[in-house]
């Protein structure tokens, strides 16, 4: 009797502690290799207008006059930062700008995991040291595909909204709409995201996931290992500069000084 009960004592202290084990082991492939993500910036000459560059130096009297008639490249502002806008229209007060980040996400697990929420957490701003911007303005509105982080409007909530304006939830939690399938043979997927700030504000945040794994367990994961920085630009106080080159001005000055083919110049007025 004295065996059996023995036999049995270790039969369930073995099988609890096969769960303990388990439970670890599910927490330690969480934090080692359920998610992986690879963060590169969108590259400064992809953007599309309308967006923003901006300048820790001022630009002289005669870039200013330049730009002005329309003659501008890269070449303007030396060491520039590239901006894109994010706002909510008529339901947001606090409309912003930032730096568009490519993020792949992808899992190395062989069963299915699931990424329910991503948030930017450790925001940290502090006041902007650039003074001068030029926008580069169009009709309509950028496409971005992905989710915007309102860093300096959190109020206590999530905040992941849908950038791409051809989703009909354009403006709503992302995370509210969709989640990302990952592991388990799933692709990788890529994602666009903007952390957008007040202009005059630079900030750094982290992005952190939240994701299950097939055995109902929830973990939480930072994805980048250097914080993520947005740059947002001069706000119009005393001394800052603020430049605008429309598109028509733009392929004008282009046209004249051969930097467009000649088939895409038909029609446009000379400089």
């Amino acid at each position: 009797m004295a065996a059996l009960t023995t036999i049995a004592i270790h039969y369930f202290t073995a099988g609890t502690e096969a769960k303990i084990d388990d439970g670890a082991q599910s927490q330690n492939d969480a934090k080692k290799g359920y998610v992986h993500a690879s963060i590169r910036h969108k590259p400064y000459n992809s953007y599309d207008p309308p967006y923003s560059v901006f300048s820790r130096t001022h630009l002289t009297p005669r870039q200013v006059e330049g730009v002005n008639r329309g003659e501008y490249d890269s070449s303007v502002i030396k060491n520039g930062v590239a901006g894109a806008n994010f706002d909510l229209g008529a339901l947001d007060s606090h409309p912003g700008v930032g730096q568009i980040y490519f993020v792949d996400l992808v899992s190395d697990s062989s069963s299915m995991v699931t990424v329910t929420d991503i948030d930017a957490v450790n925001i940290q701003c502090r006041k902007s040291e650039m003074v001068a911007e030029i926008s580069t303005k169009s009709e309509g509105e950028m496409p971005i595909k992905g989710l915007a982080y309102k860093l300096q409007d959190r109020r206590g909530s999530r905040n992941g909204f849908i950038t791409d304006v051809d989703d009909s939830n354009w403006g709503k939690q992302y995370f509210d709409h969709y989640t990302i399938p990952l592991g388990g043979g799933a692709d990788a997927q890529t994602l666009s995201v903007l952390g957008v700030a007040n202009p005059g504000s630079r900030c750094t945040w982290d992005l952190e996931a939240r994701f299950t794994t097939d055995d109902g367990q929830q973990h939480r994961k930072k994805l980048n290992i250097k914080p993520l920085v947005t740059e947002a630009g001069p706000d119009n106080g005393p001394g800052k500069q603020h430049l605008t080159v429309t598109v028509a001005k733009l392929i004008q000055w282009q046209c004249a000084h051969g930097q467009r083919k000649p088939d895409t110049c038909v029609g446009v007025p000379s400089a």
